[in-house]
């Protein structure tokens, strides 16, 4: 096993932390000090400490979530001022964390986990997970616009990003176009500045699905876990084959 997945199943920290940790020096394999995340350790024979003290793998059902969430939560778990987060929604004991984030304003699929392994290939552009969105914009979404979202926006400096367009829907009611789209990067607030740097405001914003999960028709607010399918078919997507 590689040192910083073990180091991630004993629970002291996060992937980033964890290889921080090794980095430091804070890490000892068999009484030395190891710097190498990807060391190859026996989880079996090893002694493993951190800051001289033995640490474990923390043994724990694993537990993978679809939650339909609602506008007006948050997704972030260090906010202890915040009145609305997605884990108020979810009763569940085990310690869990969202799959990437919505933002408090957006809609709509989020996976939570208590597996970092697979939490972290979701999130990692070189998997190219499919995200896709339904975005309720206004004024009319023009054709020539179109191919500049699919070609590439600009939303920072040296920040170029994409959408690839799937359908566009125009509502004379409402004044505005019902766009499904695309992406795969998933940067923060991504679609939000794609529209604003073309001048358009984004009233509604819904993810529909992550790789080969999708909300259908879940009850906003509610949660199911995976299917046995979707778990095996997701976790192929990101090359974890054998769990």
């Amino acid at each position: 096993m590689l040192l910083y997945r073990y180091i991630l199943n004993c629970q002291i920290g996060s992937r980033r932390k964890s290889t921080d940790y090794i980095k430091s020096g804070q890490i000892k394999i068999n009484g030395k000090v190891t710097r190498n995340p990807v060391a190859e350790i026996d989880a079996d024979k090893d002694i493993v400490l951190f800051n001289n003290k033995r640490i474990n793998p923390v043994v724990s059902q694993k537990i993978y979530i679809l939650l339909n969430k609602p506008a007006g939560y948050i997704c972030s778990l260090k906010d202890r001022h915040a009145k609305k987060k997605v884990l108020d929604l979810v009763d569940i004991k085990e310690r869990i964390y969202p799959i990437g984030r919505l933002d408090k304003n957006t809609r709509g699929l989020l996976l939570l986990t208590n597996d970092g392994e697979l939490a972290h290939r979701v999130m990692h552009p070189s998997y190219e997970i499919d995200k896709v969105y339904e975005v309720f914009t206004k004024p009319y979404l023009k054709a020539a616009d179109v191919k500049k979202l699919e070609k590439g926006v600009e939303i920072d400096e040296g920040v170029t990003v994409s959408a690839e367009i799937n359908s566009v829907k125009h509502d004379e009611v409402k004044k505005g176009s019902l766009v499904n789209l695309t992406i795969h990067q998933g940067l923060k607030r991504q679609i939000r500045s794609m529209f604003s740097i073309l001048h358009y405001r984004v009233y509604d914003l819904i993810r529909l699905k992550v790789g080969n999960i999708e909300l259908k028709n879940l009850e906003e607010g509610k949660y199911r876990n995976l299917s046995e399918d979707e778990l095996a078919r997701l976790k192929n997507m990101v090359g974890i084959i054998n769990d």
